[in-house]
């Protein structure tokens, strides 16, 4: 009689890589939120409006917090859309159970955005990508991208280029699409600092 030990494709087991990590936070520094009203799928939006994003993250240590609301967007004239200020944004933190920096870079951030002014109104929905929170010392991406997509190439001009730590995301509504969602986010801790160190001198070098 055999006895069999199956362990699953989804999560890695953790390296001794990843085992050098005490822990890793994934924090938001600016975001910011269009919306084109002309789109008869999302009711209208005002100026004075107070959007809220509530963000999910299924990969946390504490599940507690695996949903954390972003309050207090609002709108600034001079960029023409929604933001959030930093003490906001200062308290969303997530902290992955997983420790492993090429599997996070494949995890996402659910957002839900309504308008709390009008009774949380539903405003959509958008997914938030974690691909550009590592610095490429840490995380091989052009690897990655190979890895997920075989036909891809620097020259596919369907891909929209982001800078280290930035996302640039669509907001649908059944399946419209109504407006964007971009900022930066980041990925903090001793090791991942200072391999983010390492990768700006390396770029000036």
């Amino acid at each position: 009689m055999s006895t069999f030990k199956f362990v699953p494709n989804s999560l890695p087991r953790h390296t001794k890589k990843a085992k050098k990590f005490e822990t890793i936070e994934i924090g938001f520094y600016e975001m910011r939120a269009y919306f084109d009203d002309t789109k008869g799928s999302i009711s209208s939006i005002d100026d004075d409006d107070e959007i809220i994003c509530n963000l999910y993250y299924p990969y946390c240590q504490n599940q507690a917090n695996t949903v954390q609301r972003l309050e207090g967007g609002y709108f600034d004239e001079q960029q023409h859309c929604f933001m959030w200020k930093l003490n906001a944004l200062d308290k969303v933190k997530f902290v992955p159970y997983i420790l492993n920096p090429e599997f996070i870079a494949t995890t996402h951030v659910f957002v839900h955005i309504v308008n709390a002014s009008k009774s949380n109104s539903l405003m959509g929905h958008s997914v938030i990508s974690l691909f550009n929170v590592f610095p490429s010392t840490l995380v091989n991406r052009e690897k990655l991208r190979t890895k997920y997509n075989k036909s891809f190439t620097d020259e596919d001009g369907r891909r929209r280029k982001v800078n280290d730590r930035e996302f640039s995301s669509a907001v649908t509504v059944h399946g419209m699409h109504v407006g964007e969602i971009k900022g930066f986010i980041h990925a903090q801790s001793e090791l991942v600092e200072k391999h983010r160190k390492i990768s700006m001198k390396q770029r000036y070098t």
